[in-house]
């Protein structure tokens, strides 16, 4: 039994002991019975105890209900920033990983350009500090973070249906950069130093070896491998960037009673992600039509359909 309930009775046995009182103190009551029954002053009192009774009940019911509203927006809104956490946290990670490994490709030329310049002029310069393990590795962080993204979106898809479209995003850029990254990594190795097992330090006379010292027209080459690369990279950056927001405008719009405006790109070549319906449908289209990541998944989906239609009629 509830707490209203027990009220509710309380409230009801008090208003029979009252009109049992009543009629106590009354006198007519020692009169005939049918007389008592319609005595007019008593019948208003009663009446006015029973309305009274029935206020009290009702506005104790309606409190009641606007404690147990305030009670699940609370609790709503406390799930929800639970929620704002893990996204925060995994977007913040996936930030990272992708800003580390753009910020080394962006970086190797520059450190080719002046190991090579040095060795021109005579120099005995130290070996660069970028190692192909290190582009390698980074690379593979980087493919994670987005992987790790994509399961959190699929983990919390109720929370907003439109979200699904980072999904699009993410999928997509995963796929860039899995394209992208091979012949920039094989160019690498052609020209990044690499560290010799102890082991053999001391039979080869260093603890370095640099395979080929890259001429100009090398790193040239270099940089033009590494553009694409770059480009999925800040794309994938820009997609991290966007869900932050709309995950701040999702779940801790209504606390804060404000929203973050959508990113604009002074680079039309460059996609801006939101939630909203009429983008959505624009993203999707461009996504899964215009994209290689979507002609490959509708390619892969018609040759399973002929696959499949091929099985049945056989």
């Amino acid at each position: 039994m509830n707490c209203l309930k027990i009220k509710f009775y309380l409230i009801m046995i008090l208003v029979v002991l009252w009109a049992v009182s009543l009629f106590g103190q009354d006198p007519s009551v020692n009169s005939k019975f049918d007389s008592s029954m319609f005595d007019l002053d008593f019948f208003i009192k009663l009446v006015a105890i029973v309305v009274s009774a029935l206020l009290i009940i009702w506005q104790l019911n309606r409190q009641h209900k606007n404690n147990l509203k305030l009670q699940r927006e609370n609790n709503k809104e406390k799930l929800k920033l639970e929620i704002f956490k893990e996204y925060s946290k995994v977007i913040t990670e996936a930030s990272e990983k992708i800003e580390s490994i753009h910020g080394a490709a962006n970086s190797i030329t520059i450190s080719l350009t002046g190991y090579s310049t040095s060795v021109s002029m005579g120099l005995n310069p130290s070996p660069i500090s970028q190692r192909e393990v290190i582009f390698r590795d980074g690379h593979f962080e980087a493919l994670k973070a987005l992987t790790d993204l994509m399961f959190l979106l699929e983990k919390y898809e109720i929370i907003n249906p439109n979200l699904k479209i980072f999904d699009a995003a993410f999928a997509c850029a995963h796929y860039d950069m899995s394209k992208t990254f091979p012949p920039f990594h094989e160019i690498l190795m052609k020209y990044l130093p690499y560290d010799v097992p102890k082991t053999n330090q001391e039979r080869l006379g260093t603890n370095v070896m640099i395979p080929q010292i890259p001429s100009k027209d090398d790193i040239i080459k270099v940089s033009e491998i590494a553009q694409p690369y770059i480009e999925n990279l800040l794309d994938a950056q820009t997609y991290i960037y966007d869900l932050g927001r709309e995950a701040q405008n999702i779940l801790l719009g209504s606390l804060f009673n404000n929203r973050i405006p959508i990113r604009k790109p002074i680079n039309h070549k460059f996609v801006a992600i939101s939630t909203s319906p009429e983008d959505v449908e624009k993203l999707k289209k461009y996504f899964y039509e215009e994209t290689e990541w979507g002609k490959e998944q509708k390619k892969t989906e018609e040759e399973v359909k002929e696959a499949v239609k091929k099985e049945n009629t056989a």
